[in-house]
């Protein structure tokens, strides 16, 4: 696999480089998660509210649709669309990045909420994803011409 560069003298990079880079990128996004496994142990075993498993089901429901809703209010996509976008949309590295930061950075008590409401939103999302997601979609027996209006109707 060749990749292109601009403004140097010798047009593309050699495949053993970006090989390393991806391979960088992979282990660190490993790193990422198997630190999510041992921040689950944390919270389960220290015990949590159940407040906060509340707060990650609003942040995997009415606090990720709202956003959907409002930044496709032109758009032309079906209202049931729009709702499967918001409810299985993504919640992973970024959640746990800045979970991690601000449970480094706030005080024990309210780190620890922070860190316990990060690891439910994650988790949650996993299992939607895994679990529930298909259901949705085998549920709305979407077809690939009820998602893209470019796919010709079989005859």
């Amino acid at each position: 696999r060749l990749m292109r560069t601009r403004g140097t003298t010798e047009h593309t990079i050699p495949h053993t480089e970006v090989l390393l880079v991806e391979e960088a990128g992979t282990l660190a996004a490993n790193l990422v998660w198997f630190v999510l496994g041992a921040m689950t142990v944390v919270v389960i075993l220290d015990g949590f509210d159940l407040r906060l498993l509340l707060v990650a089901m609003l942040a995997l429901t009415v606090f990720r649709v709202i956003p959907v809703y409002l930044s496709m209010l032109g758009s032309s996509l079906p209202w049931r669309e729009r709702t499967m976008i918001g409810f299985i949309g993504p919640r992973g590295t970024a959640t746990i990045v800045f979970g991690l930061l601000a449970f480094n950075k706030l005080p024990d008590a309210e780190s620890f909420d922070v860190l316990a409401v990060m690891v439910f939103t994650v988790v949650g999302s996993i299992l939607m994803h895994g679990v529930i997601a298909p259901r949705i979609v085998n549920r709305g027996a979407m077809t690939a011409r009820d998602l893209s209006p470019a796919v010709p109707p079989t005859a």
